[in-house]
């Protein structure tokens, strides 16, 4: 279902089709939904409208442990309101802007887009360096003017993005650097 808000906000209505989920604990398949919580949640533009989606994410309770569980949908992280693809849409334009101008474009708040960096610079941590042929070192200012930066590493050839450093330190940098094996280097 979707709904005209005013001019320029439009509410898309989604809910998952699935009849069961997995107890993320023990694994158990569960067919039993315990509650239905609806979020509202900030997603890509369309046709230059700010775009909402109210999800239904599902709360299931496990028949093994007895406890309950949230429902997880691969598109929207735990305890955010705004969805995987409008993170990807902004960080992607934070390599030609600031995060004040990118916030006041995407009618989100600095914060989200700090908390959106930080879930990034988590999931990259994990991730393992291999063949890296052309190292990109680039920066981002955080807070324009204030001379606060963070540092972000590409594979060139790749076009993909291996880390985000809280800063653009030399100390930093090479910390990082020093934790990746030969392969990686």
């Amino acid at each position: 279902d979707y709904c005209q808000l005013d001019e320029v906000t439009c509410i898309f209505v989604v809910a998952s089709g699935s009849k069961n989920a997995v107890c993320p604990r023990c694994g158990t398949q569960s067919k039993n939904v315990h509650q239905n919580h609806w979020y509202l949640v900030k997603d890509l533009p369309v046709c230059d409208q700010n775009t909402y989606l109210k999800v239904n994410r599902r709360q299931w309770k496990c028949q093994q442990c007895n406890r309950p569980f949230s429902e997880e949908l691969e598109w929207l992280k735990k305890r955010r309101r705004y969805t995987s693809r409008l993170a990807n849409h902004i960080l992607k334009q934070l390599g030609k802007s600031n995060i004040k101008n990118v916030s006041e474009v995407n009618n989100v708040t600095e914060a989200e887009i700090e908390r959106m960096l930080k879930d990034v610079e988590n999931e990259l941590k994990n991730q393992e360096v291999k063949e890296v042929k052309k190292l990109g070192i680039d920066e981002i200012a955080l807070r324009k003017g204030k001379h606060n930066y963070c540092a972000v590493l590409v594979d060139i050839e790749n076009g993909k993005l291996l880390r985000i450093l809280p800063n653009r330190t030399k100390e930093e940098l090479g910390g990082e650097l020093m934790k990746w094996d030969k392969e990686g280097l």
